[in-house]
């Protein structure tokens, strides 16, 4: 039996905000078979923080425009069994409720798991591609600087599982695919707390270093847990200005960038993070911070001093530090003085799951 139409229904969302990230396991679908309807691959991610309607005309599912789409199958024993690409040119606008339907040939009906990706291009990577599951997931788009001011658009999804439908002469099926972005969002913003007459705080630029040169395709790039990805060799080891303007009080810096897997370190508080011996494997070589650049002028004088700021990214504020692909990372700095702060980080992952447990740090902390 050939699988002869595939729909892509969706809504794409990066949730959340900075340094908890909590692992979750490959996702796994399970593929629904009704008798009446052609096999179905629904695209679906999480609806978004802030939902935006939208009217029926565009290719846009949540924001990102679906411009190709790459769909793979795989036999159970893990042979490779077809694959087929659909350009721009071939896929609808999508409906008012955000369905895209595609025309699809060549999948055959035995169990087997699909991938499904998105926004991947028509590259030598993809075109020529017929290799196993595990180089699948190891595929990445490479990225200019690191980061970027603009959302990326690469999605995908998978494993999806597919049983073969037996005592029926159906063709008919639908696999929901649950979509994931390849990156992750990050979010700054500070505030000074410190009391009247205290002096003045000026943020005039923000950076962030060890930036990864990869965006892969898939969760750890194929890898299994605890292995870092991507390799050393593969980060950024220049620092790049995210914003070289002022930064106001209240004011929130969004940028994005692909996940970083460094692991965990041995810290126990959150002045422990910055410390070399503490990192994973005894070293932050790697591991991607952010630093907060500005003044500090003394409280009635025109005196001033250089300030700097700076947060290891991760799942925590002590010894976590995994930056993962399809989280939205927030940290809020409350600067109270010119070597002080405490700083408040919420954390949200791609099934818009809200963390309540904010780790804060109200000690004094020297930078």
């Amino acid at each position: 039996m050939n699988i002869n139409r595939i729909y892509i229904y969706g809504r794409i969302a990066l949730a959340g905000w900075l340094l908890l990230c909590v692992f979750s396991s490959c996702e796994t679908e399970e593929a629904r078979q009704p008798e009446t309807e052609g096999l179905r691959i629904c695209l679906r991610l999480p609806e978004a923080l802030t939902v935006e309607t939208k009217a029926a005309g565009d290719k846009i599912l949540d924001g990102i425009t679906i411009g190709d789409v790459w769909v793979l199958q795989y036999a159970a024993d893990s042979t490779f069994k077809h694959k087929q690409y659909i350009s721009g040119t071939d896929i609808l606008a999508a409906a008012a409720n955000q369905t895209i339907t595609l025309t699809t040939s060549g999948f055959s009906n035995e169990d087997s798991r699909f991938y499904v990706i998105a926004n991947a291009g028509n590259t030598n990577s993809t075109s020529s591609f017929s290799g196993t599951e595990t180089e699948l997931q190891a595929l990445f788009r490479a990225t200019n600087d690191g980061w970027s001011q603009s959302e990326y658009n690469l999605v995908s999804a998978g494993p999806v599982v597919y049983k073969a439908q037996t005592g029926t002469s159906s063709d008919k099926a639908v696999i929901v695919a649950p979509l994931q972005r390849a990156f992750a969002r990050v979010q700054v913003a500070w505030k000074f707390t410190g009391s009247t007459g205290s002096g003045t705080v000026k943020i005039n630029s923000v950076k962030v270093t060890n930036l990864p040169k990869k965006m892969a395709f898939y969760a750890r790039g194929g890898r299994p847990a605890g292995i870092a990805y991507p390799d050393i060799g593969d980060i950024i080891k220049d620092t790049k200005t995210v914003s070289s303007q002022s930064l106001t009080q209240n004011s929130t810096l969004t940028f994005y960038m692909p996940g970083n897997l460094r692991g965990m370190g041995t810290g126990t508080k959150f002045t422990d993070k910055n410390v070399v011996a503490n990192g994973p494997g005894g070293t932050l070589a790697g591991c991607t911070y952010l630093e907060l650049e500005g003044t500090y002028t003394y409280p009635g004088s025109s005196g001033q001093i250089g300030v700097k700021y700076r947060i290891y990214l991760g799942g925590n504020l002590v010894n976590d530090y995994n930056i993962r692909r399809g989280y939205s990372y927030a940290v809020t700095f409350n600067i109270s003085g010119a070597n002080s702060a405490d700083v408040r980080v919420t954390v949200t992952d791609d099934n818009v799951v809200v963390f309540d447990d904010v780790e804060t740090v109200d000690n004094t902390v020297d930078f």
